[in-house]
């Protein structure tokens, strides 16, 4: 999945390329099954405050691991913004939730060009719910109609849009739940509007075989610091 294809959804397109799902229901729900705890578990609380470079940080619950950081430092704002004109998303942070001998969640936050990648600000915030709740229904049923097409099974069981604020600045948050070969994940896309034309993506994907993941992805964002932006 990518936020970089996003435009896409809410035009009531394909948000990620179809095998793409089903690849990494493949990666995390059929390790999950390996692993799977007790029904009913509960997600540990937010611990480790995570700094990060253009002034952002975020609280990570127990249990993750870091795969990549852009740690404070290692780029300031002016060369990460001369990178994001070129067409480039910096990738941030890139997180795994280790389950038995697999992984059944992946989260990866990108600093991008909001303009070339999101939806229009002015529009997303002009949005009725009801007319968001469409978008998502129109997203989920030409994606189905597009897997039928391609001789595949459809692959999105749900699909929602909805208009949040992630530390005050105004955000679009689509999540549902897709289907694969091995189960089903939680899927959860967010686009995080800061001034200046920069954006905050999140691409986040669990097993839904681990009772509490989906709340764990959304803590995660709903953490986010955005000192400076």
């Amino acid at each position: 999945m990518s936020t970089r294809l996003f435009p896409a959804a809410w035009s009531g397109g394909c948000l990620f390329s179809l095998p793409a799902l089903c690849c990494l229901v493949l990666v995390l729900a059929g390790c999950a099954a390996a692993g799977r705890g007790p029904a009913g578990e509960a997600a540990p609380e937010p611990g480790e405050t995570r700094s990060l470079a253009y002034g952002i940080s975020l609280r990570l619950p127990d249990g993750w691991q870091v795969v990549h950081s852009l740690e404070p430092g290692a780029a300031g704002k002016a060369d990460l913004e001369a990178r994001l004109r070129t067409g480039q998303a910096v990738q941030l942070l890139a997180l795994t939730h280790p389950r038995g001998q697999g992984i059944d969640a992946r989260f990866l936050l990108l600093l991008t060009d909001s303009a070339k990648t999101f939806p229009p600000e002015k529009e997303v915030v002009s949005r009725s719910a009801e007319e968001l709740d469409q978008r998502a229904k129109s997203f989920m049923r030409r994606r189905n109609e597009e897997a039928v097409r391609q001789n595949r099974q459809p692959d999105t069981l749900e699909s929602r849009m909805t208009r949040e604020s992630v530390d005050g600045r105004p955000a679009l948050f689509h999540r549902g739940i897709g289907s694969g070969p091995d189960g089903q994940v939680h899927y959860q896309v967010w686009n995080i509007y800061l001034p200046g034309g920069v954006g905050i993506g999140v691409d986040a994907v669990g097993s839904t075989a681990n009772p509490g993941i989906e709340r764990q992805l959304e803590a995660i964002v709903r953490s986010l610091r955005l000192d400076g932006s």
